[in-house]
This record gives C-alpha cells, structure tokens and sequence, in this order.
C-alpha cells in the first residue's frame, strides 16, 4: 500500500484518544496533538488481513511467537542491518517500557 501522507484524516468522534481527548486534557481544542503515538493514516491493508485471519481462528488465548516469527527476525535483521543474531537471542516483551526495563536490569551488576 502507497501512503499519501500530504492526505489529512479526520479522526475526530472516532473515540481517539489523541483526538477526542484534547479538550479534556488539555482544557482547549486549538493545539496539534502530539502526546501520544498514534498514526493519522491507515494501516496498511496486510496488517487487516492477518488481524481478520487470526481472528476467525476459534480460539483465543495466550499464543507464543512460531518459527516463522523467529526466522523473519533474523533475516530482517540480517538484510537491513547485516547483523547476525541467533534465534535464542530474540526475546518477546509486552510493549516498549517492559522491554526497556529487562535491558537495563539484565546487567547482573545493578
């Protein structure tokens, strides 16, 4: 999918966050809601057809990263950045700050 990002959405009375909160948060409309990581533009049509996939699987739980996951990492990570990583170097975390915290408290020494 190509992106047009000169395009404008309007995702206002959309329960966005970034958007429908201003004036609450902020006490008045008239700023460019920078606070919060969150896209302007559409996701790209691949994401939506694995997300549509996956949720007509009949069972939702707690699932683990396949093979296929693991492998497309250290290709990426091969091709992009020519760095070679093992498969058992790749840990999965629930979101950026987790993943920030097991960094910096996985030197033994702290």
């Amino acid at each position: 999918m190509k992106y047009d990002f000169n395009k404008l959405c309007n995702r206002k009375d959309t329960d966005c966050l970034k958007w429908d909160m201003i004036e609450p948060i902020f006490g008045y409309e008239d700023i460019i809601p920078l606070w919060v990581a969150d896209m302007d533009f559409p996701v790209a049509k691949q994401f939506t057809a694995a997300l549509v996939k996956r949720v007509k699987h009949p069972f939702y739980g707690y699932t683990i990263p396949g093979v296929s996951v693991i492998n497309a990492v250290v290709e990426r990570m091969q091709q992009k950045f020519n760095w070679n990583i093992e498969p058992e170097w790749i840990v999965f975390t629930p979101g950026v700050v987790p993943a920030l915290h097991i960094a910096i408290r996985s030197n033994s020494s702290w």
